[in-house]
């Protein structure tokens, strides 16, 4: 769930910052399975985090040559 505060920008919510912090783990392979369930069911409906992923997969590409 989005929150908007005073301004009107969206500020994530406590479950979302969670999950975007575990995608550096899921570029990499490297989370449970609850975990990979849980990101891959978030990545379905957040374009942010698809963003974030893209960006973690490229960094992470160079890291396993």
């Amino acid at each position: 769930m989005n929150r908007t505060d005073s301004n009107g920008d969206d500020t994530m919510s406590t479950d979302h910052q969670e999950l975007r912090d575990l995608l550096p783990c899921y570029a990499l392979g490297a989370l449970d399975p609850d975990e990979l369930r849980a990101v891959e069911d978030h990545l379905t409906t957040c374009v942010s985090c698809q963003q974030a992923l893209a960006q973690y997969r490229e960094i992470s590409g160079g890291l396993l040559m």
